[in-house]
């Protein structure tokens, strides 16, 4: 008969564990360090009340980028409409008159 593998040799040594652990850390670290981009803004999401000609404008306006992305794109794939971006895009846009509100 065959001796069994033992199970200890399957269970990483406690210093393996704190060396992944380690490098968790410093990979979090550099994410947190590095310079904040379009895609790597952190997003949140909320719930606002808008008046419904206001809404409507957004989607019109949102389906207008994407088919017009979708014309200029090759492939003809100009992604899905999207409000929000529209939002953040007239936020930005005005943020020196969101500062100066009391």
């Amino acid at each position: 008969m065959t001796k069994r593998p033992s199970l200890r040799a399957s269970v990483p040594t406690p210093a393996d564990e704190a060396a992944r652990a380690v490098e968790q850390v410093r990979e979090l670290q550099r994410r947190q360090d590095a310079p904040i981009t379009g895609a790597d803004t952190p997003m949140t999401t909320s719930t606002i009340h808008l008046p419904v000609d206001l809404l409507s404008a957004l989607r019109q306006a949102a389906e207008r980028r994407a088919t017009n992305r979708a014309i200029a794109d090759d492939k003809g794939r100009g992604g899905r409409p999207s409000v929000s971006e529209i939002v953040v895009e007239l936020l930005t846009r005005h943020r020196d008159e969101l500062d100066k509100l009391d």
